[in-house]
């Protein structure tokens, strides 16, 4: 069993979850909403959600980042909120987790994986 962390930010609010992996689809573990702009960026509330979930860092084997904004390099400046998301410091947070970005919403692509 792995978990999976998705990430989607926009102006108003941020949802994160963890799933397990399942036949089929992917099973929720936790999944809580955030108001965006109560924080500073991505990276404290990915700790402080980590952490209130009771879930390890390590524990996290794959990320889906949602954005609205281009990603280069692996970072992204948000167009509606003032936060740079960099995939690197959020994989550092996560553990050794792979993670995956892009600016629009994307269909769960399949069972949680490295």
């Amino acid at each position: 069993m792995c978990a999976c962390c998705l990430l989607a930010t926009s102006g108003t609010k941020t949802l994160l979850g963890v799933f397990d992996d399942a036949p089929g689809r992917p099973l929720p573990r936790v999944v809580r909403e955030f108001a965006t702009l109560d924080y500073d960026g991505l990276a404290p509330m990915v700790a402080e959600f980590l952490r209130d979930a009771w879930i390890e860092a390590g524990a996290v084997t794959a990320a889906t980042i949602g954005v609205a904004g281009p990603v280069k390099h692996r970072a992204a400046w948000l167009t509606n909120v003032p936060w740079r998301i960099d995939a690197s410091e959020l994989q550092h947070r996560l553990g050794s987790a792979t993670s995956s970005s892009s600016t629009t919403s994307r269909r769960w692509p399949g069972p949680c994986r490295r």
